[in-house]
């Protein structure tokens, strides 16, 4: 609508839907804006790009060193296990249970929780698990950031040929 006021879309050769992706899209690629034109993400335009780093951050901190948020007392007591499982095992696995409560209603649409999921899976801050089912058969992503340091010395092997190769081992 706002486009239309403003003459989008009668330059004859696009169709008012094209003229703005490309001026999303532009929009996007000087930073003005976060917008991608793809599935569950083309109707997300993020005009403060803060409150994405604010969600992101949600997720990926270190919760040894930084101050309680008002969701860690609702996980901690509601979802223990998950919340170990993803800040204090060295796992760094986010089960979708918690993501409700790290992104609480109120603060966040269920909507904007997938397109929250999609973009930081876009990004590669999260990785879905496919083998992995959370609580109640839900989703899990592992959190690399949050990985724990390897206590060990990762073990190397050497090839006939004289390569050494890392081997990584997750359980």
């Amino acid at each position: 609508a706002v486009a239309t006021e403003c003459g989008v879309g009668h330059s004859g050769r696009l169709t008012l839907n094209e003229e703005v992706a490309d001026m999303l899209k532009l929009f996007n690629d000087v930073g003005l804006i976060v917008w991608y034109s793809e599935p569950g993400l083309r109707d997300l335009i993020v005009l403060r790009p803060q409150w994405l780093i604010d969600a992101a951050s949600t997720v990926i901190r270190d919760v040894h060193k930084l101050h309680d948020m008002p969701c860690d007392a609702v996980a901690k007591r509601d979802l223990p296990d998950e919340w170990d499982n993803l800040y204090r095992s060295g796992r760094a696995l986010l089960d979708e249970s918690l993501v409700a409560v790290l992104w609480p209603d109120g603060e966040y649409t269920p909507s904007e929780r997938a397109q929250l999921i999609q973009l930081l899976e876009k990004f590669g801050l999260i990785v879905r698990q496919y083998l992995r089912r959370g609580r109640d058969g839900g989703r899990v992503w592992l959190v690399p950031a949050l990985l724990a340091e390897p206590s060990a010395p990762i073990p190397r092997l050497t090839s006939a040929a004289g390569r050494t190769h890392s081997v990584l081992w997750c359980a």
